[in-house]
């Protein structure tokens, strides 16, 4: 971690992948990602993980289509104010 090095007291948030309608197909490989940047956060001191996974998903723990613009990769207003 670079940024630790050149700023020794300077807090890192890691923030989890989302998971998009457009990449769903590739959801382990997420929630894979997810758990190797929490575990890199559990080892590290000022680094904090900040998973918005499951905000941005629904009952049936599908993405919440709502908060994606139409190519149904990136996030709309509403999925950024989650």
């Amino acid at each position: 971690m670079t940024g630790k090095k050149n700023f020794p007291g300077c807090e890192i948030v890691l923030i989890s992948t989302k998971p998009s309608p457009a990449r769903w197909k590739l959801k382990e490989n997420y929630i894979e990602v997810n758990l190797e940047f929490k575990k890199l956060a559990d080892q590290q001191n000022n680094v904090e993980f900040v998973s918005i996974w499951d905000i941005m998903l629904n009952r049936k723990e599908n993405p919440k289509l709502k908060i994606f613009i139409s190519d149904r990769l990136h996030m709309n207003k509403k999925g950024y104010k989650l």
